[in-house]
């Protein structure tokens, strides 16, 4: 949303700050870290009330540990990544619609037209589930999703 501001930058008053990657990167930092903390706490409550219901219900219900199997989990993250990624497809602006951007050079880009769908439910699926069988290992998941943060921010910002 910030790019979009970058339109009203066309004299030298306060929106040409938009222009600038940095101050781009700032605001999208800030504006997460706002979300973060209006919206953290009530969802981490809401969470902790259901936690892992429709496995224990599963559970319950079929009289067995096996709880929801592995391929439902995996089609209910196809279905959902599909979803995400139709949405994103479909508001990028213009010139972007299907477009790969390579992260190190800002103006390289891959059309792949409608594989882009397919490869973006690939990546989403992908990194959810190793972040899942991650945890799955220690139980604590924090250090895996902070350093894909991190590093899936180094890479928004260097394309800009």
């Amino acid at each position: 949303m910030l790019y979009w501001l970058t339109a009203l930058s066309d004299g030298g008053d306060f929106f040409n700050l938009f222009r600038y990657i940095s101050f781009r990167a700032g605001g999208a930092f800030m504006t997460a870290l706002v979300f973060g903390f209006i919206f953290g706490l009530p969802l981490i409550n809401v969470l902790r009330r259901k936690q892992g219901f429709a496995d224990d219900y599963a559970k319950v219900s079929k009289q067995t540990t096996a709880g929801v199997s592995g391929r439902v989990r995996i089609l209910l993250g196809l279905l959902i990544a599909a979803i995400a990624a139709y949405w994103a497809a479909q508001y990028h602006p213009v010139e972007l619609v299907n477009q790969l951007a390579v992260p190190v050079l800002k103006n390289t880009l891959f059309n792949l037209g409608f594989m882009f769908i397919p490869f973006a439910v690939i990546v989403i699926v992908g990194s959810a589930n190793a972040v899942n069988l991650t945890d799955g290992l220690d139980g604590l998941a924090i250090m895996p999703v902070m350093i894909a943060a991190g590093t899936f921010g180094i890479i928004s910002y260097a394309v800009g």
